[in-house]
Formats: C-alpha cells, structure tokens, sequence
C-alpha cells in the first residue's frame, strides 16, 4: 500500500467548482465509458469503462461521497484498485482555488510503485477533464 499526497491549484472560483458539481451533462469525463450512476444513501456509485495504460478495458466501480463545502471522498470498490480511498478538498486562495488529494493506493495485480504511477496518471486525467468541464460553465 502506498499513500499518495497530490497537490495543485486552478484558476477558478469555488463557486465555479461547485456549479461543475451539482450540473447535470456538463460533467463530461470522456475517459470513462458506458457509465451508469445510483444512489445510495448520500452516496453516489459510478459503475463505468476505462481505458487502462496497458491499453485494456477495465470495469470499474467508485462511491463518491459530497462532504460539502470542503471536497469529497473517493473510494475504488471495483477495479485494479479496489479498495483505495482518497479525500480531495479545495482551499480557496482568492482567484483560483488549491486542490489537494491525500489517500492509499493498493492493487492485487501491480506493485505498489506500478500501482502509484497508474493512479496519479489517472487522476490527472480526471482533473483535466474537470478543467475542460469548467470551461463550458
């Protein structure tokens, strides 16, 4: 298991980000297929495609938790990574806002580095299609 601390900022006001949360089609990830949402409790399960590093299709399944105003909580229930669980919270800094993302990385099938290295691709790929989302607002 390895813990990773990621931290960035964007040019952008919290308000903005949390219009991107609550709209519905304006949160596009393209690199996540064939998604489907529930509810459970407060908890929002994503169920969804995505293409992996090494080029093959995995399914995955996420609960995503709203802890409002501060950030959310991220864990992977199915995937290469079941069981990682991470907390992004925003830090608003006057017009734009720092992001930090702290959690644990695990994989039964990579090593801890190898492990490391697909998750921080993957949530750079999540945070840049985020940035592209807030554009369209």
């Amino acid at each position: 298991m390895v813990f990773i601390i990621d931290e960035g900022s964007v040019k952008v006001s919290i308000q903005k980000v949390r219009q991107l949360e609550q709209s519905e089609g304006a949160h596009d990830h393209p690199s996540m297929l064939n998604v489907k949402s529930s509810m459970e409790g407060e908890n929002v399960v994503l169920m969804y495609d995505a293409k992996m590093p090494d080029g093959l299709m995995e399914m995955n399944t996420s609960r995503l938790t709203h802890v409002s105003p501060v950030g959310f909580t991220l864990k992977y229930t199915g995937s290469p990574f079941a069981g990682p669980m991470f907390m992004l919270y925003y830090i608003p800094k006057g017009d734009k806002i720092g992001v930090t993302l702290a959690g644990e990385v695990k994989s039964p099938r990579l090593t801890d580095a190898q492990a490391k290295v697909m998750m921080l691709k993957g949530l750079e790929l999540g945070f840049n299609e985020d940035r592209e989302n807030l554009k369209k607002l």
